[in-house]
């Protein structure tokens, strides 16, 4: 990716810009660029398969909270929430698994004490909140204790180092690096007040990806 970006910031008289430089500038972009899609995602297929890289799935056992840090490392989006509990019905036993809703902090304890609106089983609530620790946790509101609480977030993107680790490889498929480069040499043309190159590069890449604000 260095090298692909010396490639398309190379012009006589053009500032050399370091690994430590483009590593700043990259990680900056990369992130800007992920957020930026976590705003549109599943708006259409293009966008989702833009982040599905990032994403995990983690499934708890026996318990009605998720504490972010500890289950969910490197958390950055909520993707889907859902549960699984035991139903028994004429001796029969299924076990379904329904979607958690999210409930504000300003609402939740009003709706636990209201028959049509507290969590159960069958339709629970889940609340994001803190326990005694101080840690996130997000608080599942349901008749019994889930079975299992399943959970797929978006996790944080990698750290981009070449000036350390430039051997290491990028996380995302090639289509996205190059598109990452191109962010990375528009903002170095912004940085050396090349304008007029970076104009006319934003115009050319606006054609065919989405361009996002750098952070």
């Amino acid at each position: 990716m260095y090298s692909l970006f010396q490639t398309y910031i190379d012009k006589s008289g053009s500032a050399y810009f370091p690994e430590r430089q483009f590593d700043q500038i990259a990680n900056s972009l990369y992130n800007s660029y992920v957020e930026f899609e976590l705003g549109k995602l599943e708006e259409n297929e293009a966008y989702t398969s833009r982040v599905e890289y990032l994403y995990k799935v983690i499934n708890k056992t026996n318990s009605d909270n998720i504490i972010e840090v500890v289950d969910c490392p490197n958390f950055r989006k909520r993707i889907r929430i859902n549960m699984k509990y035991r139903e028994d019905c004429n001796g029969r036993i299924t076990y379904p698994v329904v979607p958690i809703i999210k409930a504000r902090n300003n609402e939740i304890d009003m709706m636990q004490n209201d028959p049509f609106n507290v969590g159960i089983d069958a339709e629970p609530s889940f609340v994001v909140t803190n326990n005694s620790s101080g840690q996130v946790i997000w608080k599942v509101n349901s008749t019994t204790i889930p079975l299992e609480i399943g959970v797929t977030y978006c996790r944080d993107p990698q750290k981009i180092d070449s000036e350390n680790n430039p051997s290491v490889d990028f996380e995302a498929p090639d289509y996205i690096a190059e598109e990452i480069c191109n962010f990375i040499s528009d903002d170095a043309d912004n940085i050396i007040e090349n304008f007029n190159r970076s104009a006319m590069k934003q115009k050319f890449l606006s054609r065919f990806i989405s361009i996002p604000n750098p952070v």
